[in-house]
């Protein structure tokens, strides 16, 4: 199992599962293995995995990511509201915060 220069494992879901199976409480890898699952179509996989990888911790500019990418996840599986309610927590905490607000300002959209 390879890293990327971001410390992101690449790899299949089963690669992922594996380094899970070795390190449970790797916050990192239940998000890649989120991304692995949602580019193979697997959306409530996806959501599972995303939703641990939140549940465990995690760091801040992850779980406003997370909760993005498994709002997009539910959007996929036909979760509107669980969706909705992802976007509002991700935004939440990208302006909630001194950091957030930093980023969400410092952004070009």
């Amino acid at each position: 199992m390879l890293k990327d220069a971001m410390g992101g494992y690449r790899g299949t879901a089963i690669e992922i599962s594996r380094v899970i199976a070795e390190h449970p409480g790797n916050t990192e890898a239940y998000y890649d293995l989120g991304n692995a699952r949602s580019s193979c179509d697997d959306y409530d996989g996806a959501i599972d995995a995303f939703t641990m990888a939140l549940k465990i911790g995690l760091r801040f500019r992850e779980a406003i990511a997370g909760y993005g990418d498994r709002g997009i996840a539910r959007v996929k599986s036909g979760d509107f509201e669980g969706a909705a309610e992802d976007r509002k927590r991700s935004t939440e905490l990208a302006v909630g915060s001194e950091e957030g607000r930093e980023i969400v300002l410092s952004s070009e959209c």
